[in-house]
């Protein structure tokens, strides 16, 4: 091996270490999104004391978690309960990895309750969750139809990856 190649080797393996690293990191903050998101909506429906902060819990929320980084501003928490309610099934999805992403004891009860969906839905969120960010997911939240919601992607995926049957776009 000559040097040229020594530098070679050790730039590719940073370079797509790296991306695979940025590419994970992304999908840990989604799934984190997520709960966040199905925790507040399991509180605002079941919450023991909710009526003690009523209009106010998102305020008080991010004030009490100012200290973690993204969490402590009312926007970002309800925008994490906007993407729960627009997106409840991906927990049917973290369900059906083969390796649970999530320890038992930070699984919202949401998890418990899943929804049935069908296997390619399934298959296809999976790869949402792979390879979409949060923020992409952020601006497809405002569009109401959740079928047209999922559309751009859904269609992307069939065409780039050819991973899914295109009968049903």
């Amino acid at each position: 091996m000559k040097f040229q190649d020594l530098l070679k080797n050790i730039s590719k393996t940073h370079t797509e270490l790296q991306a695979k690293a940025v590419q994970s990191v992304n999908q840990f903050l989604t799934i984190r999104n997520w709960c966040i998101g199905a925790y507040i909506v399991e509180y605002e429906q079941n919450g023991k004391d909710r009526a003690k902060y009523g209009e106010k819990l998102f305020a008080t929320l991010a004030q009490e978690l100012k200290a973690i980084k993204g969490l402590g501003s009312a926007t970002h928490l309800k925008r994490f309960r906007k993407f729960y309610q627009s997106y409840p099934n991906f927990g049917q999805v973290l369900a059906q990895q083969d390796q649970f992403l999530l320890p038992a004891s930070i699984r919202p009860s949401a998890m418990v309750e899943l929804q049935s969906v069908e296997n390619e839905e399934v298959e296809y969120k999976k790869l949402l969750l792979q390879r979409v960010s949060f923020t992409h997911l952020s601006v497809l939240m405002t569009i109401e139809n959740p079928r047209n919601r999922l559309r751009p992607y859904r269609a992307f995926f069939v065409y780039v990856y050819n991973l899914l049957p295109t009968e049903r776009l």
